[in-house]
């Protein structure tokens, strides 16, 4: 996943808009078998660590949110970009899941351009003045993904 924007360092701000973006697809019903990560033994998977070198789920993303491990808006995308990547990797085409996997990939690739635009948008307002910065927070809380919509 390539991203042009590279900010200097996530704010607060940036989090806050990366957690919007993992809130709206947590809301999609096909997120249901992405939240968590692949139990692979439980599910008799034994070629999937053969398969899939790097593992990756909502609940990693969140927690290497929480954790600061993400310096850049494309490290955050290309680990959720992962997710899709993997099981549609492991998984048939055309089976059940791998469609899910497509379903949720397409909605991430929307709002992911969204979420570049907002944030090419914040990183011309951060030599702005406090005032721009506070409506625009107070705007982008308000703003509807309607990209997550189907």
């Amino acid at each position: 996943y390539n991203m042009d924007i590279k900010p200097e360092g996530l704010t607060e701000a940036h989090k806050s808009k990366l957690k919007g973006l993992i809130a709206k697809l947590e809301k999609h019903p096909d997120i249901i078998h992405f939240l968590e990560p692949v139990n692979w033994k439980a599910l008799g998977l034994y070629d999937y660590p053969t398969i899939i070198k790097r593992p990756m789920d909502i609940s990693t993303v969140k927690k290497n949110l929480s954790k600061n491990k993400y310096k850049t808006l494309d490290t955050f995308l290309n680990d959720i970009d992962l997710i899709w990547k993997n099981c549609k990797t492991y998984n048939q085409i055309e089976s059940p899941i791998y469609e899910q996997a497509e379903m949720m990939e397409k909605i991430f690739k929307k709002a992911a351009l969204e979420l570049k635009q907002e944030f090419s948008k914040m990183k011309l307002q951060d030599s702005g003045d406090a005032d721009m910065k506070e409506e625009e927070e107070k705007n982008s809380k308000e703003k509807n993904y309607s990209a997550l919509t189907y």
